[in-house]
This record gives structure tokens, C-alpha cells and sequence, in this order.
């Protein structure tokens, strides 16, 4: 007698599934910063327990002659994929090509600037108890890049201006020696 019937069996894929990618969204979109460590240990036995099922259905298969499950196959397949392009989505992997990557370091913080060939910019903000993401469009004017509604400083706040001077992006009127960009090769 099988360990698990098939509908069973079916049931626990399905709700693993949604499970995993119920965590890993909440992973890529900060959801709870401070339980990330649970959510990601969670996610990892949820994925390895999903693929101890699959390869189990596979060893199965191979000794009985009975169809792949077609319709929790199906869903897990879609589920991935749709967990896949939201993730690729937020990490800006549909903006295009990188046309330039920063990053400013201060004493607890840093901040990761990258600028897509389209206009649009990512700034990836972490600190010692999370991280948050700010995206929005860029547009150039000579050394200056002109942010458009740049939510960093609030949503209240004017057009922001970075400056370039060779491999540094300045801030306006701050402390150049320590508030700055450096320029890294994308």
C-alpha cells in the first residue's frame, strides 16, 4: 500500500507549491524584513521537500506505467515561472541593459544605484536591521542626471540632481569628500 495516494499526494504538492511561493515573494519584496532569516529557512525545506517529492513521482514512474500528473505538474510549472518573472521584474532584469552601477557606503549603511539604458533606476538601500528599494525614471542633462519623482528623499520632494565627475556622482551641495557615489563597471 502506497505511502501517500495519489490525490493526497497531489493535495501536498500543490499546497507546497503555494507555500514556497507564497515565501519567496515575501522574500524578493521585504515583506516582515526582521523574520527574512525564518522566511528563507522555511523556504528551503519547503523546495527541498518538493524536490524529494518530484524525484520520489519520478523513481515512481519509472517502475510503474502510469501517466506523469499532468495537472499538478502544471501548476507547480507555472507557479515557478510566474515566481521567476516577478522576481526578475523587481530586480530590473526587464529595464534593459545597465548603462552605469554606484555605490555610497557610509558607517551603517549603503546604497546600491544602478541606471538602465531605458531611463529607469534601481537603488538598493541596506542597513543593519533591513533593506528597502526605490525605483523610478532617470533622464540626462550633460554631467547631471536629472531623478524624477525619486521617492529616496520623500514623495514631496523636487527633481533630484546627481552630478558626475569622473568616476564619483555627487550629491548637491553635501560634503563631496564623503557623500558620494562611486562608480563601479556594470
Amino acid at each position: 500500500m502506497p505511502l501517500l495516494t495519489a490525490r493526497r499526494e497531489r493535495n501536498l504538492v500543490l499546497l507546497l507549491t503555494v507555500a514556497a511561493t507564497g515565501l519567496l515573494l515575501m522574500l524578493t519584496f521585504d515583506v516582515a524584513a526582521a523574520y527574512q532569516v525564518l522566511f528563507a529557512g522555511s523556504f528551503v525545506l519547503i523546495a527541498l521537500a518538493l524536490l524529494g517529492l518530484s524525484l520520489w513521482r519520478l523513481a515512481l514512474s519509472f517502475t510503474e506505467h502510469r501517466p506523469f500528473p499532468t495537472r499538478p505538474l502544471t501548476a507547480v510549472l507555472g507557479l515557478a515561472l510566474l515566481t521567476g518573472l516577478c522576481y526578475g521584474w523587481y530586480h530590473g532584469a526587464f529595464y534593459g541593459r545597465q548603462v552605469l552601477s554606484g555605490v555610497f557606503i557610509d558607517d551603517f549603511s549603503r546604497l546600491d544605484l544602478v541606471l538602465y539604458e531605458d531611463g529607469h533606476y534601481l537603488i538598493e538601500e541596506g542597513w543593519i536591521l533591513g533593506s528597502e528599494r526605490f525605483a523610478g525614471r532617470y533622464t540626462r542633462s550633460g554631467d547631471s542626471l536629472i531623478f524624477d519623482n525619486y521617492s529616496f528623499t520623500g514623495p514631496k520632494a523636487p527633481n533630484h540632481v546627481l552630478t558626475r565627475r569622473g568616476s564619483r556622482l555627487y550629491f548637491p551641495s553635501a560634503d563631496t569628500s564623503f557623500y558620494h557615489f562611486q562608480i563601479q563597471q556594470p
